[in-house]
């Protein structure tokens, strides 16, 4: 077991820690680490169910709505090819689904100057109401074919 962690930086490398089991299992931590460059976006129905490639959703970033400022055709191709798919079909802004209210809005600000991600500029905090969410559709991506 590892206790009294204290890190200095980001970094592992700046922690130190105890090796003294003194712990009890009621206080385990559980963590989830999110690199930077992994980007959590998702496409979900009004239950929160992920919809298939090719059906409009609720667009989610990091399980939080996305507000439409600064949002463009450009922003919709980089998020879905950010997703694993080939590039958008549409994208809307709605607040019609239940579950937007029980979210925060966790992307704002959407500048993209191409239809990669690595091109675009975003801010964490928002201005925004639900009514400006992100409804988006992107296209499936191609089937893989086996040779035989």
């Amino acid at each position: 077991s590892i206790t009294y962690i204290q890190c200095d930086d980001k970094d592992w490398t700046s922690c130190s820690y105890s090796n003294a089991a003194n712990c009890g299992h009621s206080e385990d931590v559980f963590l989830r680490c999110v690199s930077e460059q992994q980007k959590n976006f998702e496409i979900v129905d009004n239950n929160g169910n992920t919809v298939e490639n090719g059906d409009r959703g609720l667009l989610l970033f990091n399980g939080g709505t996305i507000c439409d400022d600064g949002f463009d055709d450009n922003a919709a191709d980089a998020i879905c090819r950010q997703m694993g798919n080939p590039g958008s079909i549409t994208w809307t802004t709605d607040d019609s689904f239940e579950i937007q209210q029980d979210l925060d809005i966790t992307l704002d600000d959407i500048n993209c100057s191409s239809n990669k991600w690595s091109s675009c500029t975003y801010s964490k905090t928002s201005n925004c109401v639900h009514s400006e969410d992100i409804f988006l559709s992107c296209k499936r991506r191609a089937k893989e074919v086996s040779s035989r």
